[in-house]
């Protein structure tokens, strides 16, 4: 159970948002439930496209934070090969 409260640039439930450079995006980190977010308490932990609003879930923080390094990996949007329609 997480005890501390995440309010990164007063955002609730927000541990870190940062620009990937690879795809020009901005990812965030989040605590879900402190979040408000809709998760489930197995995966609490979100790493959200905030430009496509995709988003994945993880158990662990650390995961969250491995994921938002490489958004074309989990966000469809910002994959290098999605197919326009």
């Amino acid at each position: 159970m997480v005890t501390k409260k995440y309010n990164y640039n007063g955002l609730a439930g927000c541990v870190i948002k940062k620009k990937v450079h690879q795809t020009g995006t901005e990812v965030g980190v989040y605590h879900g439930l402190q979040s408000g977010m809709d998760c489930d308490e197995e995966n609490p932990w979100v790493t959200v496209c905030e430009v496509h609003s995709n988003l994945a879930s993880h158990p662990t923080l650390k995961l969250a934070l491995d994921h938002s390094v490489d958004p074309q990996g989990w966000c469809e949007d910002c994959h290098p090969n999605k197919k326009i329609r």
